[in-house]
């Protein structure tokens, strides 16, 4: 197996800067609740999670009441260098909702982010990691010590190493 095809790295390295970085390899890197998402069945199945929210046939997420959640505005993400933006969405009307002591946390209409490409990749993630091959590169990961995050390390050097040399061509 080649390791620059397939960067396995401890959850820290997860991310979306780095997922849009390394986007001509297989995405095998942990996110940061990645164990908490593979092994905590409440927490993946949990009805109050923005992300398991459905979408209709008419495109609007709802929650488990069935309240519609509008798209208030679209931000950047701060020190992301990449432009990744997230949405933010507001229930349309959350007054005398049975399930409020369990979904929201202040009187207002509660507010959900959701960036759904980092979602897809997070899911892209569990199911390489959940795979036969995911499994063997987790394997071998394990026996190496930092060998993939050297590797990336190298090409980021080399990157930037090619950034400078371009400024002062």
């Amino acid at each position: 197996m080649d390791s620059m095809k397939y960067p396995v790295t401890d959850s820290g390295y997860g991310s979306y800067n780095n997922y849009i970085f390394l986007s001509r390899m297989e995405k095998y890197m942990k996110f940061p609740m990645f164990k908490k998402e593979t092994t905590d069945k409440n927490y993946h199945a949990d009805p109050f999670r923005a992300v398991n929210f459905p979408i209709g046939e008419d495109g609007i997420m709802r929650c488990p009441n069935g309240k519609a959640y509008h798209l208030q505005y679209r931000q950047n993400v701060k020190g992301n260098v990449y432009g990744r933006q997230e949405e933010v969405y507001q229930c349309e009307d959350g007054r005398g909702c049975p399930y409020a002591q369990q979904c929201k946390k202040t009187e207002k209409n509660r507010t959900v982010r959701v960036n759904r490409e980092l979602t897809a990749m997070h899911q892209e993630v569990i199911a390489n990691l959940e795979s036969i091959q995911g499994a063997l590169l987790r394997i071998n990961r394990s026996i190496q010590a930092e060998g993939a995050f050297g590797i990336m390390n190298y090409l980021i050097r080399v990157i930037q190493s090619a950034k400078c040399t371009d400024k002062d061509g």
